[in-house]
């Protein structure tokens, strides 16, 4: 029964072909292109993108395409001069070497998009370490059948086509991985200005240090390892895709320079000059593939991070709530034989579900600082009314233990840009530690008062102080100022520099030992000519 042109199966049939055809075309081109560097023996070159053009092409697309890259390396060999069964031998070695690669890194489960340490270490082992060792035998051996290399000249050539093999999967290979895997978390919009300066910056300092003119006139800028401080900048803030983008990048500008007879790494003649050039190349490509993947890891570790506090805190805040609701609603309409002790066991629960719901805001609010997703709402606001505001709000808590509260404040009016809900949420944090730490009786005194551009605000109390050693922790997450504190799980003060930082200010404690402690932070002034509207943005 035959078959027509839109039946699935034969249309499946001519896309494999067209896709065997044309990796066959790529590894060909990009396989003569590398043979035109001064190649060892005429066949082992130091440059060969179709190890990695090979590898990326298997792991994306499937190893049925291995007819590719067979057909492209006999076809480049060829066209390069090598007789038929020479060509035959080092197409098999080519291929069998891509096989390996990929076949490795795919029972090793490693993603294409090399986001994880352990994918990295996989691929600098397994394929650009050890499968390169399977082409790169096969290949100089059936040159040595060949009469084309020597006995003496059999180690050289082997290193050269391995070396060349090597920075094809280092290189080459992670570029299309990254690019072509579907896992990649593309970066915020608001980075492509950093990105086209990371561009600009690559391809002016690459020229400089590789196609910058003769080493007669040496510059410290003609240095290789200027270079690293744009591979980590790529890697860190761009992840796996920017780290081999990068790499790339500075090896094609480096590639020319130094075949041009520029840069760093020229040698007697052109094979030599590539060994060297390689060898560092290798080491810059790895260190970006390592700190993107560390990068990517810990990026991934945040989010995870921050949608399961998410995903508790709502499962938790619901019955939560629920329970809250009813113990207050049982402690309204409770009858009066129902006794004191129902009351106060009543009481409890309805301050114990209070205080789990403010552990629960805590956890998400030092989520979202860590992760620079504080969501904050400038606004023009009296420097007067917010602290008058925070005494009246913990004005309560404090008479619970015959504390006062009273403010030190300016004559003069100052007004300050910042989110007046976030504030409160500081001088709340500031002055529940005061009135723990504080003895009965005593006052804790707040002020406020205009320097040098910014507003001081500050809570001061008369507790047993803080020593030096605590003073420095004082701010890290779920550091607690003493054994004694018995509620809490030390967030608030954690929490509260978040805040101030995300208003551009800065927080810090001072304190005696036995003579009470203040904690200060700074607000940014809105002078006369700013405007009153409203602002909303992340930090």
């Amino acid at each position: 029964m035959l078959r027509g042109v839109g039946d699935p199966t034969v249309r499946s049939g001519v896309h494999y072909l067209l896709q065997v055809v044309a990796l066959g075309i790529v590894y060909a081109g990009a396989g003569k292109a590398g043979l035109k560097l001064d190649a060892v023996s005429g066949f082992a070159t130091l440059v060969w993108p179709p190890t990695g053009i090979s590898l990326a092409a298997l792991l994306l697309f499937g190893h049925r395409l291995w007819p590719g890259i067979y057909l492209g390396a006999v076809l480049a060999n060829l066209w390069s001069g090598a007789a038929v069964p020479v060509a035959v031998a080092i197409g098999l070695g080519n291929t069998l070497e891509a096989v390996a690669g990929a076949w490795a890194l795919r029972a090793l489960r490693v993603r294409n998009s090399l986001d994880r340490l352990r994918d990295v270490v996989t691929l600098i082992g397994m394929a650009a370490l050890a499968s390169t060792l399977v082409s790169a035998t096969i290949g100089v051996t059936s040159l040595r059948f060949g009469g084309i290399v020597s006995p003496h000249q059999f180690l050289e050539t082997w290193r050269a086509w391995w070396l060349g093999d090597v920075l094809g999967d280092l290189v080459v290979a992670p570029l299309l991985l990254t690019w072509g895997s579907a896992r990649h978390v593309t970066p915020p919009r608001r980075r492509s200005a950093e990105a086209a300066a990371l561009g600009l910056s690559t391809v002016a300092l690459g020229y400089v240090v590789f196609l910058g003119g003769s080493l007669a006139a040496p510059s410290p800028l003609r240095q290789a390892h200027m270079i690293f401080p744009l591979v980590m900048w790529a890697a860190l803030r761009f992840g796996p895709r920017g780290a081999t983008t990068s790499a790339f990048a500075l090896s094609g500008i480096a590639i020319a320079g130094t075949a041009l007879g520029s840069g760093p790494f020229v040698r007697e003649t052109l094979a030599q000059s590539l060994v060297f050039l390689q060898a560092f190349m290798a080491v810059a490509a790895i260190t970006g593939l390592v700190l993107g993947a560390a990068v990517s890891e810990r990026s991934a570790a945040l989010r995870g991070r921050e949608e399961l506090l998410a995903i508790v805190s709502h499962d938790l805040r619901n019955p939560l709530a629920a329970i809250r609701a009813s113990a207050h609603t049982a402690l309204k309409h409770l009858p009066p034989e129902a006794g004191e002790r129902v009351r106060q066991q009543l009481a409890l629960i309805h301050r114990s579900t209070e205080r789990m719901d403010g552990l629960i805001r805590d956890l998400l609010d030092l989520s979202a600082i860590e992760a620079g997703h504080l969501s904050v709402e400038i606004k023009r606001e009296s420097v007067k009314d917010l602290v008058r505001d925070a005494i009246e709000a913990m004005r309560p808590l404090a008479a619970q233990r015959s504390l006062s509260l009273s403010a030190r404040l300016p004559d003069d009016a100052i007004s300050v840009h910042c989110d007046r809900e976030r504030i409160a949420q500081v001088f709340s944090n500031l002055i529940g530690n005061a009135i723990k730490f504080s003895p009965e009786g005593a006052t804790i005194l707040l002020g406020a008062r205009g320097a040098e551009g910014e507003a001081r605000l500050w809570v001061t109390d008369t507790g047993p102080g803080i020593n030096e050693e605590q003073l420095q922790r004082i701010f890290d997450p779920f550091h607690q100022a003493g054994p004694s504190v018995a509620q809490g799980i030390g967030l608030g003060l954690a929490i509260a520099r978040g805040i101030v930082e995300a208003h551009g200010g800065k927080i810090w404690a001072e304190s005696d030992a036995g003579g009470g402690t203040t904690f200060c932070f700074t607000l940014p002034i809105a002078t006369d000519g700013t405007a009153d509207a409203s602002q909303r943005k992340l930090v």
